[in-house]
């Protein structure tokens, strides 16, 4: 059982029906947490973990508040890039893009559903939001929209849903080139992006029921993983305990793998299991707000473990100062270092203000730090004998024959999912502040990014943006010097990671 350090976020100014916690989102150990406020505008605060605990680092407010705009009933952030919905703002909602440059944020883009919605009769736009890189989807009532940034602004894509999906929309998450959307007709549906863009994937079954259970309530996807939850399915021998449904890609499409439930059984049947997911970097977290640990519906998270190609549980996850109706995991998210749990209707200071849990997960880097040194050395040496710093996931750096001629770290490898590279952006922004990280999917445009010390690019554009800044050293001084994180479904990450086992 992993032991978890529990770290308690509340917001600095904390009023009654906040709901801080409606909706959190952790990226690396910076935190995302939502207070839509009721009757006032809302608002979205940013925690980061320094010294010993989280810190507040900003407030997010919208350019345009009015009042119910529900601002922070949903958020998500990817790095330094920050999505809040506010499905009540405007005529039919909107959704505010917040960037980090150091440790200001500061909204750079908005979109009103008046500027995107395909039929006049919807509305909620900004009811849930996801973004992973330069990819966004947005919630409708209805319809689900994607969106790619488009210089310093973000461009409609596609009309997701029109690639296949019935019934209105309830739920949605995005890694990379894959999306998971969750429908109020008890159905959950995968998308995929190729060259030719977004295309419809599967519709995910189980081998029971799902009318009437609420699945799709809760999504989450990560690489070949999805776990879709429906918090009014049957379990443990009650009719509406809940449980969480998982698929796996195989060469045969998509497949349901297995049934997750609220283990061990209690005395306590009244249950939402399954109302909250998250998945990453091998484990998954379901959110249980009703759950009777200590008193009704002061909820609980479930924590599991991937292993062996199955889920292991490892523990229920408690606020240790848990209340009745706290609605704690009433939402929940993961990093490869932090778990999150939101607790809207808890009162510390003020009725329902709500806060918002952080727990410490512990980070074992897949490979020696012996094989990554000498894999530094060889990349380094085909530079022309430039030094620079390696970066291991969970650990500080690591210098590597610094060459004073740079001053700052020729490279930093490597990342092998997207939870690894949201640690190593955080730690490239610690030692190096103010320096601005960009995620490229055209490796080729990075030559073109001066003043950029962090470029993030996915699978087969690393080995080609590899490739470009490797020959000359002239190169190099052109670009400034690059940390490059590599994903592990990349060739060259592949090659090296064998490296590192030699």
């Amino acid at each position: 059982m992993l032991l978890l350090l529990e770290h308690l976020l509340t917001s600095s100014d904390a009023a009654s029906v906040d709901e801080l916690g409606w909706d959190v989102a952790v990226s690396g150990y910076t935190a995302l947490v939502g207070a839509p406020r009721g009757i006032q505008p809302g608002s979205a605060y940013v925690f980061v973990r320094e010294g010993g605990g989280y810190t507040e680092q900003a407030i997010l407010n919208p350019s345009l508040p009015e009042g119910f705009d529900a601002f922070g009933m949903a958020v998500d952030i990817d790095g330094d890039v920050a999505v809040v919905g506010a499905r009540s703002s405007g005529a039919s909602g909107r959704v505010f893009v917040f960037e980090r440059t150091g440790t200001a944020w500061e909204e750079t883009s908005f979109i009103d559903a008046e500027d995107v919605l395909v039929d006049p009769d919807e509305f909620s736009f900004g009811n849930a939001v996801a973004v992973s890189g330069d990819r966004m989807l947005v919630t409708s009532s209805a319809r689900v929209y994607a969106f790619e940034r488009d210089g310093d602004g973000w461009a409609l894509d596609i009309e997701l849903t029109s690639l296949g999906v019935a019934g209105g929309v309830w739920s949605v998450d995005l890694r990379g080139d894959r999306a998971i959307v969750g429908s109020l007709n008890d159905n959950a549906y995968v998308y995929e992006r190729h060259a030719g863009g977004w295309q419809f994937a599967a519709v995910l079954l189980t081998e029971e029921s799902q009318a009437g259970t609420g699945f799709g309530r809760a999504v989450a996807i990560d690489g070949n993983l999805a776990v879709v939850g429906a918090p009014e399915a049957p379990s443990n021998d009650t009719e509406e305990g809940g449980a969480a449904y998982a698929f796996v890609r195989t060469a045969a499409g998509w497949v349901f793998d297995e049934k997750l439930e609220p283990l061990p059984p209690d005395v306590h049947d009244i249950h939402d299991y399954g109302w909250s997911i998250a998945l990453g970097g091998g484990r998954l977290v379901v959110g249980d707000p009703s759950d009777m640990h200590a008193n009704a519906g002061a909820g609980a998270a479930w924590l599991y473990e991937r292993s062996g190609g199955a889920w292991i549980f490892d523990q229920r996850v408690v606020a240790s100062d848990a209340e009745s109706f706290d609605r704690f995991a009433w939402s929940v998210d993961l990093s490869a270092f932090a778990l999150l749990a939101g607790a809207p209707e808890a009162s510390e200071n003020h009725f329902r203000e709500g806060l918002a849990y952080a727990y410490d997960l512990p980070f074992d880097p897949p490979v020696g730090g012996n094989g990554w040194l000498l894999v530094a050395r060889i990349l380094f040496g085909l530079t022309g004998g430039g030094g620079g710093v390696i970066l291991l996931p969970g650990s500080g750096p690591v210098p590597i024959d610094p060459d004073p001629f740079f001053g700052r770290p020729l490279f930093a490898l490597f990342a092998d999912d997207a939870a690894e590279r949201d640690l190593l952006i955080d730690q490239v922004r610690r030692l190096w502040p103010g320096e601005r990280v960009a995620v490229v999917d055209d490796a080729r445009s990075a030559l073109a990014l001066p003043d950029t010390l962090a470029l993030v690019t996915p699978g087969r554009e690393a080995l080609t943006l590899v490739g470009l800044l490797l020959p000359t050293r002239a190169a190099l001084r052109r670009t400034a010097p690059v940390v490059v994180f590599l994903d592990a479904d990349g060739p060259m990450a592949r090659v090296l990671r064998l490296l590192a086992r030699l």
